[in-house]
This record gives structure tokens, C-alpha cells and sequence, in this order.
């Protein structure tokens, strides 16, 4: 009996459609779960513009961060504070949450104001003016960390001018909600 050849049929060409939605639902699975990763892992910082339109739209309580690069407990709460799962996910959902360099030399226009750091070349450490309308104490130098957290109304309704741990951190958060 004589042996039989057998050979594979080509594959059928892949029609247009087919061939997109393939691409697009491969590139739907790998870039899926990272974007819920990061969605969790930071925080929606906005600039003081952003914000302004965020409460023209849906007025939410706000959360602002002052900084400087010099500063070391606030790179620390970068690292511990702003990293950590509830304090992430507890900014994203019930603040906006501002992240602003103290020492900037941008010029904010916000409401109306038009607010500059006017210490530049005057002060080693100028300060914005932002900065210290928002987080400034009677009777003491302005000091950073400097945090304050305002109502949907955008009134201050506390500042906090230390290291916060994310424990620290959440429960000032949650203490704002009420």
C-alpha cells in the first residue's frame, strides 16, 4: 500500500477586522492592569489651574502639600506617606489634592489673583506667595512640611507643619470628612 503525503492546509487569511480587534484586545490586556496599578499606587496631584476648574466643576474638599527640594521630611513623606495604599486612595476619592514647590518661581493666577514669589533674589529661601497665604502661622517663620486642608468652600480648615506618617496622614484625613 503505498503511503499517503499529507500536507497542511495554509492558515485562512485573517480578515481586516479580525486582525485590529486581535491587536486591540492584546494591547487592551497589557496595558489594563498597569493603569489600575498606578491608579492605586499614586496620587492625582493637580496644579493650583487644575484646581480651580476641578471646583468650578464639583466642589470637593482640598488637600495641598507644600515642599522644597531641600526639604528632608518632605521627600520622606514622598516616599512613606504618599505611597501608602489608604492615604492614596483616600486623596484620590474624597480631596483634590494640590502638590506645590514652596519655592517655585512660577507666577498662579487663581480666582482672579495673580500670586508670584516676589523673595526671589531677596531671601536664600524665597517662598511663593501661595504658599504663604495658605500655610502660614502668626508669630513663626513659615516652616515646610506644610499641609493644609480646606473645605469645598476653600476655606482653611487646618494646617499641619510636620512629618505626618501614613498612619498620621490617614487619620487626619478621615478627621476632615466628618
Amino acid at each position: 500500500m503505498p503511503k499517503r503525503k499529507y500536507t497542511a492546509l495554509p492558515d485562512p487569511p485573517l480578515k481586516g477586522g479580525y486582525k485590529l480587534f486581535l491587536v486591540f484586545f492584546l494591547l487592551l490586556n497589557l496595558t489594563v492592569p498597569q493603569l489600575a496599578t498606578a491608579q492605586e499606587t499614586s496620587i492625582n496631584w493637580l496644579t493650583f489651574e487644575q484646581l480651580e476648574d476641578s471646583l468650578a466643576i464639583q466642589p470637593k474638599k482640598v488637600f495641598i502639600s507644600f515642599y522644597a527640594d531641600w526639604c528632608v521630611y518632605c521627600k520622606k513623606m514622598d516616599v512613606a506617606a504618599f505611597k501608602n495604599k489608604e492615604v492614596v486612595s483616600e486623596l484620590n476619592k474624597h480631596y483634590y489634592a494640590v502638590k506645590m514647590n514652596a519655592q517655585t518661581q512660577d507666577t498662579i493666577v487663581f480666582e482672579g489673583t495673580t500670586l508670584t514669589n516676589r523673595f526671589i533674589g531677596k531671601s536664600r529661601n524665597p517662598i511663593h506667595d501661595m504658599a504663604l497665604l495658605l500655610a502660614s502661622r502668626e508669630e513663626q517663620p513659615f516652616s515646610l512640611p506644610a499641609m493644609v486642608v480646606l473645605n469645598e468652600k476653600f476655606q482653611v480648615k487646618a494646617r499641619y507643619f510636620n512629618y505626618l506618617s501614613p498612619k498620621a496622614l490617614q487619620e487626619v484625613l478621615e478627621q476632615h470628612l466628618q
